[in-house]
């Protein structure tokens, strides 16, 4: 089963890429690059340690009002945030409250 989720959670991912050009014209080609090659769990974790902070990607959604078409969305949804420790969720959440304060100009 949590292979099969996980195989969810990477076309989750992959789908994030299609979603947010169709949505605002940001087409995220490092980020699918690194979903393609990593896997979308590995990429997401690897994202998520506190010493990568807010990426470009994120900044541009929160300037567009898409945060929710960030990495850091799905991963705090279920069945997904099963995946990642406490840790890592947290810093889903703390980075999408500052992206959200962004976009509120």
């Amino acid at each position: 089963m949590t292979h099969c989720l996980e195989k969810q959670f990477h076309q989750e991912m992959r789908s994030l890429y299609t979603k947010t050009g169709r949505a605002n014209g940001y087409w995220p080609k490092r980020f699918l690059q690194k979903v393609k090659k990593d896997g979308g769990l590995a990429a997401a974790k690897q994202w998520l340690k506190p010493e990568q902070g807010l990426s470009s990607g994120l900044q541009k959604l929160a300037r567009k009002g898409r945060i929710d078409l960030s990495m850091e969305a799905p991963v705090l949804k279920e069945p997904w945030c099963s995946f990642f420790s406490q840790e890592e969720l947290n810093e889903a959440k703390n980075r999408l409250t500052v992206a959200g304060r962004i976009s509120r100009g």
